[in-house]
């Protein structure tokens, strides 16, 4: 195993120094007999774009993808992308090194739901509320873009749901406890496109203390109400309950990796989060060239969460407001955009002692009000057919405001976010582009009070330049296609996460960093056709990362492993039968900034095999096949150096699902 590890890594480094010519051969003999696939699509930005043609680092990932993945794993087939999760439930998303400041959930990435903003004022995304089957589409704009979306310098993740006519149910079990059920209906009655989504999963988990419960309801109306005007409704909420185990140390690891950390049992320590979300949006078409959208959303969570050494409350109410004019030209080649997104979030925040999982005594409150707000202004143009052009620039205000008796309030001054790109079609099957961006992201609230119960109002906004080029290629049937991108980001002021002695977190500013990185993806199908005695149709995707992230010190960048390569292969049989397998390998990466302790590499091999009949299909799937002992998502800077959060070993899953 240690020889194949050695292997991938050497395969990784060697595949792009070969890239382009081994993709000009795959050009040159493709077989045209084949059927066109459909061109992939981008709505992102607004209005639709061809994948091929946009000037930015973008991933889309469908409904065809996600069928054969469980839940948000899916993400880890994009590169540049890591999502890690260190119990059921217990989500962590990372873009391009994101996670540096994310002991758990979601920061330093703007999340949306369709037209609506999920991340609340204060910088935090409850990204586990959501439940995988109210998602149909996930955009991933990678690199700071806050030209359209404000403070980031992650990315941006856009959750998207398709309004079709076709419903569907499911039900799977599996190891470790596992079941979960869904149902989605969707009707169009009238002028109006109705979808109501409700699911339920529960795991005992691998380890101790890992136990997950979650119940999910979303509903969404598109009203039609007029040719030129559409109402959009949109709510959901999720009701989820799961356990936490705590890190290890290794030699703990080693001996048990089932076991929770000591004191966590005794404690109750879980997380409790029950979530509102709902959002409300107009779109009127003045005229064929001109456009005005309005969304406005609210929501409300009520967090727990018994800690080893306190019991934390959390009472977060979010409100805001995004609108933007869209004008096009005469000859719709160009248009602007013009805009506007204001949020706050007020806080109520109280910590307890914990007493075996109750609340005891008072130990420290904050009532904190944040307030994020910010004006944008892009411009897109498409000359003489080949090239495109985009400008984009937003202006970005930041402000917190301790309403208890510490009554701190700070203004971060505020921050221009520009955004220049431009793409090129050298040839029908070869566009090549560039951008350069500034990403910005102050401290979240979870930052400036953190587990700790201390404020750090010293604490500073992280900014830097982001310099990006990249490469499409693809025949004229989307048979094969190619997406390579190089980058280089100097962030100044990076966060990172460091625990003190009782366990507790807090977040400092650690200088900068330097990031340069690879990204690849490549998709081909080897052939189709649907009077093959065997196989009916053979695909195959591939993503390859490659990070030399360093801070100025010249240390790795913690958390982050320079070589990450996914591989999968999806095939097709007669009969409806259709088997995918994938490869996942990562390499070994730091867990704390000074580079003493590294993860070590690990391989993770999928299965999935099923038969489609009609409406009906039956499916069975075995993850972690090789068995691996591996630490997906390890607590980096951890005291005591309990840095490690075991996978579960070979798991595995069958289910039935059935559309109408």
């Amino acid at each position: 195993m240690k020889n194949y590890s050695k292997w991938c890594i050497f395969c990784g480094k060697m595949r792009m120094k070969n890239t382009l010519a081994a993709l000009c051969m795959f050009l040159c003999h493709l077989c045209q007999a084949q059927d066109t696939l459909p061109a992939i699509s981008v709505y992102g930005y607004p209005g639709r774009q061809l994948f091929t043609r946009v000037p930015a680092s973008v991933s889309v990932v469908d409904s065809t993808v996600i069928k054969y993945q469980p839940a948000f794993s899916v993400l880890n087939t994009v590169p540049g992308v890591r999502l890690e999760e260190r119990s059921p439930g217990s989500y962590r998303l990372s873009l391009r090194g994101s996670l540096l400041r994310s002991p758990y959930g979601v920061r330093n990435v703007k999340v949306y739901f369709d037209q609506f903003p999920l991340t609340d004022a204060g910088g935090n995304t409850y990204l586990n509320s959501i439940a995988m089957p109210g998602v149909d589409r996930m955009e991933i704009l990678k690199g700071p873009d806050g030209s359209l979306f404000g403070a980031n310098s992650g990315g941006v993740l856009l959750l998207q749901q398709e309004h079709t006519e076709q419903s569907e149910a499911g039900i799977s079990g599996g190891s470790y406890g596992l079941f979960a059920e869904y149902a989605t209906l969707r009707k169009t009655l009238g002028k109006h496109k109705l979808r109501l989504t409700q699911s339920y999963q529960q795991s005992d988990g691998y380890r101790q203390n890992t136990r997950l419960t979650q119940q999910y309801f979303q509903l969404s109306d598109r009203w039609q109400y007029s040719e030129k005007n559409a109402l959009q409704g949109f709510v959901f909420y999720s009701d989820m309950d799961y356990r936490t185990p705590g890190g290890l140390t290794l030699s703990q690891f080693e001996e048990n990796p089932k076991q929770a950390r000591p004191g966590v049992i005794g404690q109750r320590v879980a997380i409790y989060n029950r979530m509102l979300f709902g959002g409300l949006s107009h779109t009127a078409a003045f005229s064929p060239r001109l456009k005005h959208v309005i969304a406005v959303t609210g929501s409300s969570v009520n967090f727990e969460n018994p800690f080893i050494t306190n019991y934390e409350t959390r009472k977060e109410n979010t409100w805001g407001l995004r609108t933007y004019l869209t004008w096009q030209g005469a000859s719709g080649k160009w248009e602007n955009n013009t805009g506007v997104e204001w949020q706050q979030t007020a806080s109520d925040i109280h910590n307890y002692d914990n007493e075996v999982g109750e609340k005891g005594a008072l130990q420290a409150a904050a009532d904190i009000l944040s307030d994020q707000h910010f004006f944008f202004n892009r411009f897109k143009a498409e000359i003489a057919e080949k090239l495109t052009l985009e400008a984009a620039v937003s202006l970005n205000f930041y402000s917190y405001n301790f309403r208890d008796s510490a009554k701190i309030k700070k203004h971060f001054d505020p921050q221009w976010m520009p955004r220049l790109a431009l793409s090129y079609q050298l040839h029908e099957s070869v566009v090549v582009r560039a951008t350069v961006s500034r990403g910005y992201s102050p401290p979240t609230t979870a930052e400036v009070r953190p587990a700790d119960n201390q404020i750090y109002e010293g604490l500073q906004a992280g900014s830097g330049w982001n310099y990006e080029a990249g490469v499409r290629l693809s025949d004229r049937t989307q048979r094969f296609r190619a997406d390579v991108s190089v980058f280089h980001y100097r962030l100044q002021n990076a966060i990172v996460r460091q625990v003190n002695a009782g366990g507790a977190e807090f977040f400092t500013n650690a200088g900068g960093t330097k990031q340069t990185g690879l990204e690849s993806q490549l998709y081909f199908r080897f052939f189709k056709n649907e009077r093959s005695a065997f196989f009916r149709n053979i695909t195959a995707n591939n993503s390859f990362t490659l990070n030399l992230f360093r801070f100025d010190n010249g240390n790795d960048l913690t958390g982050v492993p320079k070589q990450v390569l996914t591989t999968s292969l999806l095939a097709h049989l007669p009969a409806g039968i259709y088997l995918f397998a994938q490869h996942h390998f990562t390499s070994s990466l730091p867990l704390n900034d000074a580079n003493t302790v590294y993860n070590r590499p690990y391989h993770v091999v999928m299965l999935k095999a099923g038969w489609a009949f009609r409406t009906f299909e039956l499916y069975a799937a075995a993850d972690n096949l090789l068995n691996e002992r591996y630490s997906p998502g390890s607590d980096i800077n951890a005291f005591g150096n309990r840095y490690y959060n075991a996978a579960p070993m070979r798991a595995l899953v069958g289910g039935v699902k059935v559309k109408w």
